[in-house]
């Protein structure tokens, strides 16, 4: 039987970005928050692939 793979969608529907290591997705969420100017991001664990990590706005958050 095959793993999952993730199938996430971001709000444009395409592919969300994946990250294979907690320590990449860090280093990208504070380069999203340099160019943001203060806007907050938080790491996740996928919901289809629990060794996948993505990076969600303070506003996806609260949905």
């Amino acid at each position: 039987m095959s793993e999952p793979r993730c199938v996430c969608r971001n709000h444009m529907k395409s592919l969300k970005n994946r990250y294979s290591s907690k320590e990449a997705a860090l280093k990208q969420a504070m380069w999203h928050m340099k160019r943001a100017r203060g806007a907050t991001f938080t790491i996740v664990t996928c919901k289809t692939d629990p060794a996948i990590y993505h990076i969600i706005s303070s506003r996806e958050a609260k949905k």
